[in-house]
């Protein structure tokens, strides 16, 4: 009775939360890489230096192209100055304004020009693959976390299993005392086993519950909440002893980002040396320009103005009155458009900037290079050598997780016989309760090996397939 009413409590609560549940989404594992990948935020900041570094490869191209600036300037003057518009000096005051254009363009540089190109776009595929390798080691974790459940879920259905057939014994053993064929004592091992099933089934549920937890946070689930879908019957599609280590490194090495970026980097180092040999060489460039001034106190010629003069000369010692006739020229304001479009000037130039010492930078920026080069080399030479390292662990953990698993399909299929004897014999009355207790035991833990040696086994194949880019 005990045993029906334990099972039905439980599987009315299962109804009930799968009630609740049935608005909540269900995530598959390709959907919660998907998903974490969009929301995570070291992600999103490595897609910003992406970007970044796209804005780069504009400017360095925009660098071949000739310059254009403009400029106006205004200003008041005291005092005795040179008007800007006529060279004349003034002792007042006068605006003046200047405003003109000037362009220029690099011509040779040593090729520096054409390096920063070619190195923005390295640095850009460099950022691109670090983005690759923050979405690739963020689908490991979540893979990781996803499997979690899983076999936590799986473990709960084991241990429900478990604890109903020890109610069952209990339950049997109980009438067996009423009927007088087994002793009172007999039930206390039984009784202390129910317990202890139940222990491990609330641990096994909370487990569960903190696995899901831990999968919504490393999605950036905004609700903690999470409910998984999966194939029931998991699969190891691959046998790690028939995977040949070199054809494995080769994949790995194809498909690891981390160490296409350090590739990309190592070239980066390169053009770096390449710049750093540019400045020994001549600049040559070419430039003009085109402006004006004008000036409040511009005068322009607008005519002539004629007057008669009168002058007393003497003939024969009588003053005579004779008129001359003079022309005054007449002056106004000048205009600021005629100002400006009388007093424009243009000018053309050709620069060459030829290095003789700097102090030794250019050299030193040579040999700071090389030192790059060689410490980038080193990095690279480590990324591999880790990669080989991780891929033979793997490997080896694979294959001892294989060799595990299958010896513990063996030992819990001796336990299994062991146990369904030694029930045989409990049956009987040859053997106590607390020898049966133990044979249960020892069957149950054989069973909860095995299923952690199956999902060890099969997240160590998933490692391998990650590492040779498989997803």
């Amino acid at each position: 009775m005990m045993l029906y009413f334990n099972r039905v409590l439980f599987y009315s609560i299962l109804f009930f939360f799968s009630l609740g549940m049935q608005a909540q989404k269900q995530w598959t594992l390709e959907e919660c890489v998907r998903y974490a990948q969009d929301n995570n935020l070291g992600i999103k900041q490595s897609k910003l230096q992406e970007d970044n570094s796209q804005l780069d490869i504009d400017q360095a191209i925009h660098s071949r192209y000739p310059n254009l600036n403009g400029n106006l300037n205004s200003g008041i003057n005291f005092g005795r100055t040179i008007d800007p518009t006529t060279n004349d000096f003034l002792t007042q005051s006068f605006l003046s304004n200047n405003i003109g254009i000037n362009t220029g363009v690099i011509l040779y540089d040593g090729n520096r020009i054409n390096n920063t190109i070619k190195q923005s776009k390295i640095n850009n595929q460099a950022a691109s693959e670090n983005t690759k390798n923050e979405a690739y080691e963020l689908a490991i974790q979540v893979s990781s976390l996803f499997l979690n459940i899983v076999f936590a879920e799986e473990n709960v259905r084991l241990i429900q299993l478990q604890k109903d057939l020890a109610q069952e014994q209990f339950d049997n053993l109980q009438k067996l005392i009423k009927a007088g064929v087994r002793p009172q004592n007999d039930k206390f091992e039984l009784e202390a086993l129910v317990a202890q099933r139940n222990q491990q089934l609330i641990n096994a549920i909370n487990n569960v519950s903190l696995s899901k937890l831990r999968l919504a946070q490393s999605m950036q689930l905004k609700d903690q909440t999470i409910e998984i879908t999966y194939d029931d019957n998991v699969g190891i599609t691959t046998d790690p002893d028939l995977l040949d280590y070199n054809l494995l490194l080769e994949k790995a090495v194809e498909a690891n980002p981390l160490l296409r970026v350090s590739s990309l980097n190592l070239a980066s180092r390169k053009i770096d040396e390449k710049l750093a040999k540019s400045t020994f060489y001549p600049t040559i460039s070419v430039g003009g320009n085109i402006g004006s001034t004008s000036s409040n106190r511009a005068l322009e010629f607008t005519g002539l103005e004629s007057d008669i003069i009168e002058q007393t000369v003497y003939i024969d010692n009588n003053p005579v009155q004779i008129g001359f006739e003079q022309n005054t020229p007449i002056f106004s304001d000048k205009s600021y458009v005629n100002q400006f479009r009388d007093n424009i000037s243009y000018g053309l130039g050709l620069g060459v900037n030829i290095p003789i010492y700097n102090n030794k930078r250019n050299k030193v920026s040579v040999e700071k290079a090389k030192i790059g080069i060689a410490n980038q080399e080193i990095i690279h030479e480590q990324l591999f050598q880790q990669l080989e390292l991780n891929l033979q662990q793997a490997l080896l953990e694979a294959k001892n997780a294989k060799a595990t698993y299958e010896a513990s399909l063996i030992a819990v299929k001796a336990q299994e016989a062991a146990f369904e004897n030694a029930e045989k014999k409990y049956k009987a009355g040859s053997i106590n309760s607390f020898e049966y207790v133990n044979f249960n035991n020892q069957w149950q833990q054989a069973k909860n090996n095995t299923l952690i040696a199956k999902y060890d086994y099969l997240f160590k194949i998933k490692t391998i397939d990650f590492y040779i880019g498989k997803f």
